[in-house]
């Protein structure tokens, strides 16, 4: 397999990687913000204010920490 054919493999799998984990997120997000509708009202607007946050948000969040965790 030539070096161009392994790059664009990795570039591929990478891609498919991160629209899973997006998918991932988001359903996990979904399935939280349903039970913050069972919720009363006054706990209902905190929760979802607090489960609200989408991936990309999320993910540079996540990378931010773990930069911190390494140093």
């Amino acid at each position: 397999m030539k070096i161009h054919d392994v790059f664009t493999v990795l570039l591929l799998l990478s891609a498919l990687t991160a629209c899973t984990a997006n998918q991932i997120y988001s359903s996990l997000q979904d399935s939280a913000q349903d039970k913050c509708k069972n919720m009363s009202e006054s706990d209902r607007a905190t929760c979802l204010s607090r489960v609200s946050v989408g991936y990309d948000s999320y993910k540079t969040q996540r990378e931010k920490t773990m930069g911190a965790a390494k140093n």
